[in-house]
């Protein structure tokens, strides 16, 4: 391996180091921060494994570092996961899948076989291109997570950090698995290099983000947002209070708050700001959300609507079909609509 190369690699790694002993001093949001971590730790043993595979020197202490390497682009899924959607959490199938894409990675690439110079599935193309496919899949999950909802974000910092991570992060993995799906092993000293030279600038980024003073800094800190008295509130925001107490506004069917904002005569950056500083929401969505799950558990306990559908009912109250209406009841009230309807009749009786 060339020397500047290996000079390159090894700031990589101990700018990952810095990073992460940094997280463990300051963060106080325990998921981001193992998640996090997870992902700092799969870039360092990504940024290793060249110089692993060059002669098989390490033997078997190679493995975990190598499986770790491999494993990368789920890391990425669910550091997006825990950053962007409130309610993530990864179970016990996607720690399976997880692992299964590592060791599909690690069966091509490092098997035992492989310091004699065989692939345990074969050289050539084919089974590099296969072991590629659960990576790109798990890159595009977390591509699906970091643009959903993108618009509804009402935090200002983390809408700006989801095009941040598409842009940069995903992108230079992205980049890296197409490459190494097209190209065959062993890869270009110049490729090698490049690609050495353009984590160290990813990862730079990464660090004078989270280097900077910033008293919001998402990753470091997650601040709590107070909501304030109703004497306290600005004039926008007890309006868009109004427009969802009395006036219904939530029931619009796909309200964005592009549309609402221009119902209440201001700027989206402005409703995003009061909603979220004001009000205490993080997403728009499910800002709403809540407004028609609370209207639908009211009419599940009055008489009037004990024969009405519970479609019907999520329809009137603003959702487009029953299965986000039944996800975003059970998160509110621990219970399908069914069970609360059938609790209320019983209380009835």
């Amino acid at each position: 391996m060339p020397g500047i190369e290996l000079l390159v690699r090894t700031a990589t790694v101990t700018e990952i180091a810095l990073l992460a002993l940094l997280l463990s001093l300051n963060s106080r949001d325990r998921p981001v921060y193992r998640a996090t971590t997870l992902m700092l730790a799969g870039v360092a043993s990504y940024t290793l494994a060249p110089l692993v595979v060059v002669d098989w020197s390490w033997g078997a202490a190679s493995y975990p570092l190598l499986f770790m390497a491999m494993i990368v682009p789920a890391f990425f899924w669910l550091l997006a996961g825990t950053l962007f959607d409130d309610g993530f959490a990864a179970g016990r199938w996607s720690w399976l899948l997880i692992l299964l894409t590592g060791a599909a990675g690690f069966t091509v690439y490092c098997g035992p076989s492989k310091a004699a110079g065989t692939c345990l599935m074969g050289e050539g193309a084919l089974p590099t291109f296969i072991a590629q496919l659960p990576k790109i899949a798990w890159l595009v999950a977390a591509f699906l997570i970091v643009l959903r909802d993108w618009r509804g974000d009402l935090v200002e910092q983390r809408r700006r950090l989801r095009l941040w991570l598409v842009a940069l992060a995903g992108g230079y993995i992205l980049v890296v698995l197409v490459v190494e799906a097209l190209i065959p092993e062993p890869m270009p000293d110049w490729l090698e290099l490049a690609n050495a030279v353009l984590l160290l600038a990813v990862v730079t980024a990464l660090a004078v983000h989270l280097l900077a003073v910033n008293e919001n800094n998402l990753l470091l800190r997650v601040t709590a947002v107070g909501t304030p008295t109703a004497s306290d509130r600005s004039p926008l925001a007890q309006a868009v209070l109004t427009a969802m107490e009395e006036s219904r506004a939530y029931a619009a069917e796909g309200l964005t708050i592009d549309a609402l904002a221009n119902t209440l005569g201001c700027q989206p950056y402005q409703l995003r700001q009061v909603i979220n500083g004001e009000l205490g929401q993080r997403n728009f969505n499910t800002f709403i959300n809540g407004y028609r799950v609370a209207e639908v558990a009211r009419r599940l306990t009055q008489e009037q609507y004990s024969d009405t559908p519970l479609l019907t009912l999520a329809l009137d109250a603003g959702f487009r079909s029953l299965a986000p209406f039944n996800r975003s009841f059970r998160e509110q009230y621990g219970v399908t609509p069914s069970e609360y309807r059938r609790a209320g009749r019983c209380r009835v009786e």
